[in-house]
């Protein structure tokens, strides 16, 4: 005949606790840090096209209409450009 032994709630709170504190924390990767800094450059960028929308609007029509103009120069590749081997 076998005896088994039973585990307290305590104790498995305890066995759990131990098996997170062996667990090596990940540390942030790259990519996220990347990504962090893309989205604070971005809001960035938001935040002086808003401002200068609101404080300066003649400014901002001068920015936007150079920036259309680039974009209507810009060059567009679809699928239908690309060839299929």
């Amino acid at each position: 005949m076998q005896v088994y032994e039973q585990i307290t709630p305590a104790e498995q709170e305890r066995e759990k606790e131990k098996e997170e504190q062996a667990m090596p924390r990940a540390a942030p990767s790259g990519g996220s840090r990347l990504t962090l800094l893309q989205a604070a450059v971005c809001a960035l960028i938001l935040l002086a096209a808003l401002a200068l929308r609101t404080f300066l609007p003649s400014l901002y029509s001068e920015v936007r209409a150079w920036y259309d103009g680039e974009m209507s120069r810009s060059i567009v590749i679809t699928a239908d450009d690309v060839p299929h081997s």
